[in-house]
């Protein structure tokens, strides 16, 4: 399961295809540290949405027996406004059951970014492994009811719009 974002085309998604949210993904963008580099999407937040999520819906329960970790590449533009209880440096994923939990979030399971490790203006790779979530219920190899993947990009929890940029997300 894969998408670079350099484009839509199938060579470039595999199962990982945006599905409805409050993001708007726009894949095949130029690379914002390098206009000449393969293309890359672009990650905007708007203000309509308090809890904004990258959201990418299976039309089956996802079987973890094959996959140890996730990755994505994520740029975090400086030129953004972040402020106290508005847009934050911030990167969360999360793995839950949205076809049988109408409130998946109570029984996600979460991997979030440690703060710390957070850059701007330049491409980092932030990998999860699997087995060893920050938050949620079990791990994604202990359940089989996970159908539904988000990625949350400049916290929750307020309306303050940004945007970002991503690739290379997958699980393997």
């Amino acid at each position: 399961m894969f998408n670079t974002f350099a484009s839509t085309d199938e060579a470039d998604v595999k199962n990982l295809v945006p599905t409805q949210s409050s993001i708007s993904i726009t894949a095949g963008v130029d690379d914002p540290a390098d206009p000449e580099a393969v293309k890359v999407g672009k990650y905007e937040r708007s203000a309509d949405d308090a809890y904004a999520d990258l959201k990418f819906q299976m039309d089956y329960d996802i079987q973890f027996d094959n996959f140890t970790t996730v990755s994505i590449d994520v740029y975090i533009p400086s030129s953004n406004t972040y402020a106290d209880g508005g847009l934050t440096k911030t990167i969360q994923l999360w793995i839950a059951d949205a076809s049988q939990t109408q409130e998946f979030w109570n029984s996600w399971v979460e991997y979030l970014v440690d703060p710390e490790t957070i850059v701007t203006d330049e491409w980092k790779t932030y990998t999860f492994q699997l087995e060893s979530p920050t938050g949620g219920h079990g791990t994604p190899k202990t359940r089989t009811d996970l159908d539904l993947v988000g990625l949350v990009i400049g916290g929750s929890g307020h309306n303050v719009p940004g945007t970002f940029y991503i690739r290379n997300f997958k699980f393997e």
